[in-house]
């Protein structure tokens, strides 16, 4: 007989997730994700440095020694296609930077896997990121583009943890909601571009930091 498994939380504010849960993540115990990053020293770990609720978090850094323009450093993992394709994300985070122009963005690629049906497949780049200096919020409208979200702007208290939550339906790319904090946004008259794709159906998802030269920038999120 299989035995039944629970763990307390806290729920602060309304329940995260009101439909199916695709994946969910505290930090807690262990990284269950791929990580990548450019030069040698950057850093993607569970930390107890800084902690939300819980034990950990996941602790972010680009590298600190011959720092460059544009170095990155993400965390990525696939995940289950839900069945109606729309997906939320809902992350509590907190960053560290200066003066130079860091970003944060959380990002989806899905591969609709049309290819193997009808001969055609597309691929989505959904997602959001902050500009930790300027306040201004962007969305994915394509591969590696980013268009500012009109009226999302939001100056983050650095050190302080911020929670972020939009989402998205993958089939038509229409963005459905997006908010942080007292924020909130309406967005569903944006959509990101699909492109050609010949491809299996996956859903890959990815949280990332990038950083101007001669700058250190870190960031720790919680589930």
């Amino acid at each position: 007989m299989g035995r039944e498994y629970s763990k307390q939380g806290f729920i602060l504010g309304e329940v995260p997730f009101g439909g199916e849960n695709v994946y969910w993540d505290d930090f807690d115990t262990r990284l269950n994700w791929n990580s990548s990053g450019t030069g040698t020293d950057w850093t993607a770990e569970l930390s107890q440095a800084q902690v939300y609720n819980g034990y950990g978090s996941l602790h972010l850094k680009t590298r600190k020694t011959d720092a460059q323009g544009g170095d990155q450093v993400y965390v990525w993992r696939m995940l289950a296609v839900p069945p109606r394709r729309r997906v939320e994300v809902d992350c509590v985070f907190q960053f560290r930077a200066n003066q130079s122009t860091q970003y944060i963005w959380w990002l989806f690629w899905f591969s609709d896997g049309g290819y193997y049906k009808t001969g055609y497949g597309t691929m989505t780049y959904a997602g959001v990121r902050h500009n930790c200096t300027n306040g201004q919020w962007q969305y994915a409208d394509g591969w590696n583009s980013w268009k500012d979200i009109s009226g999302a702007k939001s100056l983050l208290y650095n050190t302080s943890w911020n929670r972020v939550k939009f989402s998205v339906d993958l089939d038509t790319g229409n963005y459905l909601s997006f908010r942080c904090g007292t924020l909130d946004v309406d967005v569903t008259k944006l959509t990101t571009t699909k492109a050609e794709y010949e491809f299996a159906e996956y859903l890959r998802f990815e949280i990332g930091i990038s950083k101007s030269p001669y700058a250190l920038f870190k960031v720790w999120l919680h589930g």
